[in-house]
Order: structure tokens, then C-alpha cells, then sequence
């Protein structure tokens, strides 16, 4: 597998959509004594999210969307984010730093990428020591990314960042069903030797398949949603939850009353118009609390107060509902995916 790193998909900006990516893959990697999660919006404090373990300890993941070796301005870039994140929190014990880039280690002109990086961690971990520190770094370069890519739990994610096919079970049963149409009439279920690699798309005669997997992102939905924690201590934040919650038990009702199995046609327009409801519902509220957190962290650089981006207020609550973004983004991907059409035809 080959990934095209140029053509990563822009979420506000490509560095944006890198970030992004980046958080996808931290967000499951396996890490012992792990509790908690977050996503980090701007500005990060020298992090695009982190893992905080169960003694209180955070790995952090800070990501530079540079596709080819370091200039030296590039890397005071990430020099700054270091130090930014050192000085910011104490209890950091391992900071990733990832770039798709593989770092040459030529023996040509001048230091080599990984020399140069070698050389900017015994700096960090000098840095790390002023304070009483002892960090760890890592580097995840583009073996490194794509390595994670290819797992099955992330699956998905190199079609929706790249637009690229990845051969997993959809693809090869979207495939068989092509191969099936193209037969026509000179297709007979009956003559069909049933080999794994035969099987057409259950999706294709609305069987069980298909709705244990709209079924699913249809509970992830309600999951999610259920997960958000919101207080109802400000009055302009108690509209806007009273919409979102509204906005899903209409959803639900329209969707508990839909029959997907049989030859009615399924209302998938509708499904995606009640989806969207609720993420405007959503990022209407992650507004306000973007809002409130810039007014908490200007009135402390006003009263020079030190700011702390590790427990800036409101990170679990934004967390949550971009997790509630994302599994409405992933619905909207399966009701628009090439197998969906055949549903309908």
C-alpha cells in the first residue's frame, strides 16, 4: 500500500485534515492504564490530543503536516510545540511527534533528517530535565502512520482522508455484486457454487447483513449522544441541549418506524436530513462552549494567570461532540456509499 500524503483530504486545510487523521489514530492506540482521551482544538499548548493514564501521567501527539525533509524553519516549528508542551505540562511522559516523512539518513551534504531529530531529542530531554522532567519521544513518520492505516479497527479511514480504495470486506463484496449485475440473466443462484469469495452483497436483497450495519451506525448515534454531559446552568446553553435532544428523539422516532427489509424504498433523504438537524444542533452548542473557553482564557491572560491547556474548561464536552460529529460523518459515508445505490435500484 501506498498512500499519496499530498492528497489528504482538507478539513479547513490539509494541516488540518493531518491533524485530524492523527487524533484518529492516537485515539486508538493501545496504551496500559489508559483512562481518558481528548481532542484538542486551538490554540493546543504544543498537542493535537492526548491519553491521560490512570496516576495522572499524559502521552501527548503533536502533528506537522510537512510531506518532505525538514527545513530549518520547519523544524523550530516543531521545536517550539515541544517545549510549549514541556512547559506546559508536568505530568507529560511521552510526546509523539508525527509527519508523514520517513527520515533519510544519507550520508550526503550536510545532517541527515534523522541525525537532525536525534539531535533535537537530546535537547528536549535536556529541557524536560531543567524541569524535573523525564520524557520520552517518538517519531511517527510515514511507515509509521501507514503501518496503523492497514490495522482492520481503522478501517475506513484511508477512504475517507485519501478518497483511496482499501480492499476490505465492502470492497470485495461491492466487487462481487458488479461482477453479478454484469452476468445478468446468465446469473443463477441456484447453479451458484456458494464459495466465500462468491458471495453476493447481502445489502443487494436487503438481507440481514445490511441492517445489522445500518442498524449499527444507527446506534452509534444514540450512543454518542448519550455520552455528551452537558450542564444546564446557563440559560443560552439550556436551548440549544433541549434542540439537540429533541432533534434525536425525532431521528429515532423516524427511524424506528422505517422497514428496511422488503421492496419499499427506504427514505434515506430523510435519515440524512434528521442526521444533519442534530449536527447543527451539535456544533451550535460546541460554539457556545468554544466562546466560553476563549472568554475564560482571555480573562486570565488579563489577570496574567497561568494557563493551563491540559484542563482548559469544557475539553470533555467538546471531545464528546465531535466523537458525535464523526459518527454522524461515518453514517453519512455508508448512506452515500456505491452499495447504497444498489438498494435502490
Amino acid at each position: 500500500m501506498s498512500i499519496n500524503w499530498n492528497n489528504i483530504r482538507s478539513i479547513g486545510g490539509q494541516r488540518e485534515g493531518f491533524e485530524e487523521l492523527v487524533c484518529q489514530l492516537a485515539g486508538q492506540e493501545e496504551i496500559p492504564k489508559r483512562v481518558r482521551f481528548t481532542r484538542i482544538g486551538n490554540p493546543d499548548g504544543g498537542k493535537e490530543c492526548y491519553w491521560e493514564l490512570d496516576n495522572g501521567d499524559i502521552h501527548c501527539w503533536q502533528a506537522k503536516y510537512f510531506t518532505n525533509s525538514l527545513s530549518d524553519n520547519q523544524w523550530r516549528q516543531v521545536n517550539q510545540s515541544v517545549k510549549t508542551a514541556i512547559d506546559n505540562h508536568t505530568k507529560l511522559k511521552k510526546y509523539y511527534v508525527a509527519i508523514p516523512v520517513d527520515r533519510p539518513d544519507g550520508r550526503g551534504r550536510g545532517t541527515s533528517m534523522l541525525q537532525k531529530w536525534k539531535n533535537h531529542v537530546t535537547g528536549w530531554k535536556k529541557h524536560a530535565k531543567s524541569r524535573n522532567m523525564n520524557i520520552s519521544f517518538e517519531y511517527w513518520g510515514k511507515h509509521e502512520l501507514e503501518k496503523r492505516l492497514i490495522k482492520p479497527q481503522n478501517e475506513g479511514l484511508i477512504y475517507y482522508f485519501f478518497t483511496e480504495a482499501e480492499l476490505t470486506d465492502q470492497w470485495f463484496d461491492t466487487k462481487n455484486q458488479e461482477s453479478i449485475d454484469a452476468l445478468g440473466v446468465r446469473y443463477t443462484p441456484e447453479l451458484n457454487f456458494d464459495l466465500p469469495f462468491l458471495r453476493f452483497y447481502d445489502g443487494f436483497t436487503r438481507g440481514q447483513k445490511f441492517c445489522d450495519q445500518i442498524n449499527t451506525h444507527y446506534e452509534a448515534v444514540l450512543e454518542k449522544q448519550r455520552r455528551v454531559s452537558l450542564s444546564t446552568g446557563h440559560e443560552d446553553l439550556e436551548e440549544k441541549i433541549f434542540s439537540l435532544n429533541s432533534d434525536i428523539e425525532t431521528f429515532s422516532h423516524v427511524y424506528e418506524n422505517i422497514v428496511f427489509s422488503g421492496a419499499d424504498t427506504i427514505p434515506f433523504d430523510t435519515i440524512r436530513c434528521e442526521l444533519k438537524r442534530i449536527d447543527e444542533a451539535a456544533q451550535e452548542i460546541s460554539g457556545q462552549l468554544y466562546e466560553w473557553q476563549e472568554e475564560s482564557e482571555k480573562a486570565k491572560k488579563e489577570k496574567r494567570d497561568r494557563i493551563d491547556y491540559y484542563s482548559r474548561p469544557y475539553n470533555n464536552e467538546l471531545h464528546e461532540l465531535r466523537e458525535l460529529s464523526s459518527v454522524i460523518d461515518d453514517f453519512y459515508s455508508f448512506l452515500n456509499s456505491r452499495f447504497r445505490s444498489m438498494q435502490v435500484g
